[in-house]
Order: structure tokens, then sequence, then C-alpha cells
């Protein structure tokens, strides 16, 4: 007897986009790039749980043939992420009352206070690798093909790292593991925690390091 060996990674990027193309077409529509860079980058591993999410911004789109980047961000685990570019964007300009406003609907939403901190640390980690590429000279597509980003993501960070301070992305990565800290060990709560980070990183003037707080 024979048998095979059959490699099952979770499709990614390129693959995962070609995917999401073909299952819109099953319904009969198409996926503007935008639209396909919500869903890639919500982070979801499960493709049935993205298939509904496409059956959702599907049927958001009615009508019409295409569905957009507003049909995907205004259903689902898509808007969790584009919420957390938009919460990104209040706080790298000192935005306070938006950012805050922000975070309260998404902790609302029901969003887990420790995933909500990961994703805003993720978009901080890919924000430190454009300024230190903007700093050598090199572009948005030197961001994108380094860390495999899709082409509307990588714009999307280009566009918010431009507003940052050459040191500023990691001083905000420095109180984001302090909030998570400070959450794991109980000596903030959750909620808390989370607006004090972005009480300290939309306060005015550069962002100072998070002071620790006394256990």
């Amino acid at each position: 007897e024979r048998g095979y060996a059959v490699e099952c990674q979770p499709l990614r990027d390129a693959a995962l986009a070609e995917w999401l193309q073909d299952e819109a077409g099953r319904l009969g529509k198409t996926l503007r790039a935008e639209a396909v860079a919500w869903l890639v980058e919500s982070g979801e591993p499960d493709l049935y749980r993205l298939r509904n999410e496409l059956h959702k911004a599907a049927a958001h789109a009615g009508e019409r043939p295409e569905i957009t980047g507003d049909d995907v961000r205004a259903v689902g685990i898509a808007a969790t992420t584009a919420a957390v570019f938009d919460l990104v964007d209040a706080i790298a300009e000192k935005r306070r009352a938006a950012a805050l406003h922000l975070l309260g609907r998404l902790l609302a939403a029901g969003e887990p206070p420790l995933r909500l901190l990961a994703l805003v640390a993720r978009q901080f980690r890919i924000l430190a690798h454009a300024r230190a590429l903007m700093e050598r000279g090199a572009t948005q597509r030197d961001l994108q093909e380094r860390l495999g980003l899709h082409p509307f993501v990588a714009r999307k960070a280009w566009q918010q790292a431009r507003r940052l301070g050459a040191d500023e992305s990691m001083e905000a990565l420095e109180a984001i593991l302090e909030t998570d800290v400070a959450i794991k060990q109980g000596r903030w709560p959750d909620r808390l925690a989370l607006e004090r980070m972005v009480l300290l990183l939309t306060a005015p003037g550069p962002w100072p390091m998070p002071s620790r707080p006394a256990i």
C-alpha cells in the first residue's frame, strides 16, 4: 500500500486572497482590493467563518455586483480590524476623545481586551517597521514585500507611520507591553488599563515612557 503526504497549511496572503475572490465569484460578486485586505487582515484562520463573513458582506452589497471595503467593514470580524485601524489613527493623531470612543465601542461589542491589545500591538509593530524603513530611504513597496502585507494594508500603515516621530512607534509598543503585563498580573482592571494606555499615548507632546504601577 502507498500513502500520500498532504500539506494542510492555512491559506495565507495571496493564496487566501485568491480563495476569497473565487468564493465571491460563486456568489456572483467580485471583491474590491480593500475588501480583500480587510478580510485577509482579520486574521481569521477558519475558512468556514470567512465564507460566512463573505456571505454577510455580499448581502450588505445587495444588488451591486462588487463587494466594497465598506460592505466588509459593516459586518462581522472585519469590522473589528477596521476599527483597530481607526483606533491607531486616532492615537497617532492624538485625538483623545475619538480614541477613547473607538476603544469603548470595541469593548462594548464584546471584543476581548487582550485580543484587542494584541491587534493594536500588531499594527504598531508594522508602523515601527515602516518608520525604520523610512529612515533608511526605503519605500512602501519594501514594507509590503518584507512583511508580506496586502498593498492596501501597506499603504495604510505607511500613511500612519508618517504621522509618528522617529521613536514614537517603539514607545507605543513599550506602553502596550506594560498594559499587557498589568492586565495579566491583575494590577489594573482590563478596561482601566486600556483607557490608561490611550490617555498616555494621546497626551500632548512626545509620548512618555509608561511608569509601572505599584503592586
